[in-house]
């Protein structure tokens, strides 16, 4: 089901980057509480849908990540998410480490290690080569929004509990019948009252009489418990 989308770029971003947001997004310029894009519409529930991403470029995130103002960006992008259902946030990387230029490899590993952990733990985070490559994600956004499939790659997963199921454990009780002795039994016997009520006249094809299995299960089925007790009582006098 398809719906519209509303995009806005914020006002604080580059100029270059809002001519662009408005020319190729059609967004609107509005001063944003966080991140620099916002994609407004409804997900594939037809739930209202905001999709929030923080753009930075490499030289951007080292820049804030030593200033610790990327933790706190990410800390409200992740908030206005905890305060609304309808918000995904994504961070955003623009560019190419090779964009840092006078920092040693290692401030820029810690700077990757950081945004692992962020993608890890917190959210999301895109890693695109340019600006035109941005632009192009985000209109991939907006077409999946507009389409009502934001969300819908990966679905909750049913678990079936099926009489089939619960049957094949139990009989998997039985001393001497493993997964495939009990498929047979199961795919004998009309029910659980059949097998044992019939088992020792009509056993299943591959259970021979003289075989240890076909006693071990007959003896299972019909011995008294009485006697099962009265046994572990002597065992333990």
């Amino acid at each position: 089901m398809s719906s519209d989308a509303q995009v806005l770029v914020d006002a604080h971003e580059h100029g270059s980057v809002r001519a662009m947001a408005e020319l190729i997004l059609n967004a609107e310029i509005k001063t944003l509480s966080e991140g620099d894009f916002w994609v407004l519409g409804k997900d594939f529930n037809q739930q209202p849908l905001t999709v929030k991403v923080e753009r930075k470029t490499w030289s951007d995130a080292y820049g804030s990540f030593n200033s610790k103002r990327l933790q706190e960006q990410v800390s409200r992008l992740i908030e206005s998410a905890s305060q609304d259902s309808g918000v995904r946030t994504v961070l955003l990387i623009e560019g190419s480490p090779r964009d840092i230029y006078g920092v040693s490899p290692d401030r820029i590993r810690s700077l990757q290690q950081h945004l692992n952990r962020l993608s890890v733990e917190s959210l999301p985070v895109v890693y695109t080569e340019s600006m035109d490559e941005t632009f192009r994600y985000l209109n991939s956004v907006i077409a999946r929004v507009k389409a009502g499939e934001f969300g819908s790659l990966v679905r909750p997963v049913t678990v079936v509990s099926s009489t089939r199921n619960k049957h094949h454990a139990l009989l998997e009780q039985i001393p001497k019948v493993g997964r495939t002795t009990g498929k047979k039994i199961y795919d004998h016997f009309d029910s659980l009252g059949d097998f044992v009520a019939t088992f020792e006249a009509n056993p299943p094809a591959g259970i021979k009489p003289e075989s240890v299995a076909y006693k071990t299960i007959l003896n299972f089925i019909t011995e008294s418990w009485l006697a099962q007790n009265s046994e572990t009582l002597a065992q333990r006098s």
